[in-house]
């Protein structure tokens, strides 16, 4: 297997797998982790924020809301702090929550 992450003139990064010589896989996201943590994607900024998140997009600029929608959130425990937690992240844009709760 191979990677492969280009940095474009603009700055963005795209990056592929290759996962044999006939087939290719192209990164849905590439996060940079460093002092601040920078998401790479398609058309990243070029969305529309819906009208309930546009207090959201005018204190954090646009492309908030749109990485808010792209990130994947994890909720350990859904008791009294996790519930409320669970409730207000679509509240905020997050799209893809995973909970996680004890049986």
């Amino acid at each position: 297997m191979v990677e492969t992450v280009i940095l474009t003139p603009d700055g963005n990064l795209i990056g592929r797998i290759w996962v044999s010589s006939q087939e290719v896989i192209s990164l849905r996201m590439i996060r940079v982790v460093g002092q601040k943590i920078r998401l790479h994607y398609p058309n990243r900024g070029l969305g529309v924020s819906p009208p309930a998140f546009q207090r959201q997009a005018l204190a954090f600029g646009e492309a908030l809301n749109q990485d808010l929608s792209m990130l994947r959130v994890g909720v350990v425990g859904c008791g009294g702090t996790g519930s409320a937690i669970a409730m207000l992240l679509p509240k905020m844009g997050f799209r893809n929550i995973a909970l996680s709760v004890k049986t």
